[in-house]
């Protein structure tokens, strides 16, 4: 209820300050008041737009480091700069259960991931959020409350979640992966730890039952132990050696058996039987390419990738790029002003 109690103040000062969206005087239980906050911080959310089902076109999620938030954007909306293309967006703050020491450890946010949840009571949808000063954290979607949040030091830029409640992290710096026993409480400290380096990745595999990491190579873990005191064990017979320095994971939307990954020569779909990687198609085939992933129904390939338009670091960029399946480019999306470290397929399937 503190959270509620919170909310609620802040919703009347808005309302006295005269800048409320959506009629003051007409929010009258705690849920309308929490559903208001939220829209007012979260740009255009519907229930629509947000909706806890899979997807066929799914919405693409950035990290826009110039402003250090999460910011879900519709493909087929040409034009980025318009108020129809942002959907949704997110940022930790007080409002949300942050404390002031986790919301000063979220800068130059680097991961973000959306999956359908049963752990956390009254929640069927979460979003995993990583940024390289250290915060990593759970929040329910489309509502952004706190679910479990931690400043793991290092440099994180991945997180995925685990089916039991708990969160794995990639940190390249000082290059790890760990499991947290999120599941046990949102400030839980327990954690297994494997080095890795230059650990970027991580990406759960239901199918084969492992957690899938990318750093110098890509690897699978077991995932052991109990939700309260995991383990992570290399399965050595899936080890890979990519070709350069590997930074993204994604599922293979429409092939099980297949994954994405990225690394510093290029951009690969990775097929987990035979052990044989194969470049992306056509023009999806591009080097230090940040992140990469599919839409289910159109096959369309999603890719960010640095570029000198960002004036903010050598590692961003204001565009998305859209290949059709078969590599032939198709369109960019372009938000000026963004520095987007990351977009992808906001699709809460693991594979």
């Amino acid at each position: 209820m503190s959270i509620i109690k919170n909310i609620a103040s802040r919703i009347t000062l808005v309302c006295l300050f005269g800048f409320g969206l959506f009629g003051c005087d007409k929010i009258k239980t705690d849920e309308q008041k929490e559903r208001a906050v939220v829209k007012a911080s979260s740009q255009n959310a519907t229930d629509a737009e947000v909706s806890v089902a899979g997807c066929t076109t799914c919405y693409i999620a950035t990290t826009n480091q110039a402003n250090n938030r999460i910011e879900l954007y519709d493909e087929t909306v040409t034009d980025w700069n318009t108020a129809a293309a942002l959907k949704w967006s997110w940022w930790p703050a007080d409002w949300g259960g942050f404390s002031s020491a986790e919301i000063a450890a979220w800068s130059n946010v680097s991961d973000v991931k959306v999956r359908n949840t049963t752990h956390w009571s009254g929640t069927s949808q979460v979003i995993v959020v990583a940024s390289s000063g250290g915060l990593v954290a759970i929040a329910g979607h489309p509502n952004g409350l706190r679910k479990w949040a931690k400043n793991v030091g290092g440099n994180p830029h991945a997180a995925e979640l685990l089916p039991n409640g708990n969160i794995a992290i990639a940190a390249s710096t000082p290059g790890w992966i760990r499991v947290y026993a999120s599941s046990q409480g949102g400030s839980n400290n327990t954690y297994a730890q494997v080095n890795l380096p230059a650990a970027h990745g991580v990406l759960w595999d239901p199918v084969n039952n492992c957690l899938w990491a990318i750093g110098d190579n890509l690897y699978a873990f077991t995932v052991g132990g109990t939700a309260a005191n995991p383990t992570l064990t290399e399965i050595v017979s899936r080890r890979y050696t990519v070709p350069g320095t590997g930074h993204d994971l994604s599922p293979f939307y429409g092939d099980t058996n297949k994954l994405w990954f990225s690394e510093t020569s290029g951009t690969w779909s990775y097929n987990k039987t035979t052990k044989i990687a194969t470049q992306a198609p056509g023009s999806a085939f591009q080097s230090s390419v940040k992140a990469i992933s599919n839409q289910t129904a159109s096959g369309h390939i999603v890719t960010t990738i640095p570029r000198t338009s960002c004036s903010l670091n050598t590692w961003c960029t204001s565009y998305v790029h859209f290949y059709s399946n078969t590599g032939l480019w198709l369109y960019d999306r372009i938000r000026t002003g963004a520095a987007f470290y990351k977009g992808r397929t906001f699709n809460p399937a693991y594979q």
